[in-house]
């Protein structure tokens, strides 16, 4: 395996971990027997599929171009996630 494969199978699973599709089956089941938690808290591997800091929309976060973006007449206002969504 060359070192560029390695790198991106490390970036894959950091995204998608072993296991996340069972977990959120299991979320979904216990969803619908009335658990209210966040499936990030139930279940660590979760947290990678629901954290949305990784789109370019997120990468805005406080910059210049998001604030000008936001002043412009006729558009809409542009919400990001927040931190304490994810905890």
């Amino acid at each position: 395996m060359s070192y560029e494969e390695f790198q991106g199978w490390n970036f894959f699973l950091e995204k998608r971990p072993i296991g996340w599709r069972e977990d959120l089956r299991t979320y979904f089941v216990l969803q619908a027997i009335g658990v209210k938690e966040k499936p990030w808290k139930i279940f660590n591997s979760l947290k990678a599929i629901f954290n949305k800091k990784d789109t370019p929309i997120d990468s805005l976060a406080g910059s210049k171009v998001l604030h000008l973006l936001n002043l412009a007449k006729g558009g809409d206002k542009i919400k990001l996630w927040k931190e304490e969504d994810l905890e």
